[in-house]
C-alpha cells in the first residue's frame, strides 16, 4: 500500500500518492495551548463573544474582523480551548479564527 491518493481533479497533484503525517516538526495544534496577551480577529464573518465557556446561550457581542481583544485567561473545554476576554466574555481559541497579536 502506497499512501493515500489525491482525488481533487482540479489539483496539480491529481491521482498522485502521498502521506499524511502527525510528526510534530510539520504540524501544530489548531487551538492555542497557552494564553496570548492580545488576539486579533481574522475570521471573515467576525467572532461571537459569549457569557458561557461552552459558547452557548445568547451572543453577548459580535467582534468584527480586525478587532484587537485583550485576553485574561485560557480555559479548557473538552478537547478545545476558550479565551476569556477582559470583559468576562468567552471566544474560541481556534487559530483559524483569531491570531496572537
Amino acid at each position: 500500500m502506497g499512501g493515500s491518493r489525491n482525488i481533487n481533479h482540479h489539483s496539480l497533484t491529481n491521482d498522485r500518492r502521498g502521506y499524511i503525517t502527525a510528526n510534530s516538526q510539520y504540524v501544530q495544534p489548531v487551538y492555542y495551548q497557552s494564553r496570548p496577551i492580545k488576539i486579533k480577529v481574522i475570521a471573515a464573518k467576525g467572532l461571537n463573544g459569549y457569557h458561557h465557556v461552552d459558547l452557548s446561550g445568547r451572543v453577548a457581542r459580535q467582534y468584527k474582523r480586525g478587532s484587537v481583544l485583550k485576553v485574561t485567561a485560557i480555559r479548557d473545554y473538552h478537547l478545545t480551548t476558550r479565551l476569556m476576554l477582559a470583559n468576562g466574555q468567552y471566544v474560541s481559541g481556534n487559530k483559524t479564527l483569531v491570531i496572537k497579536k
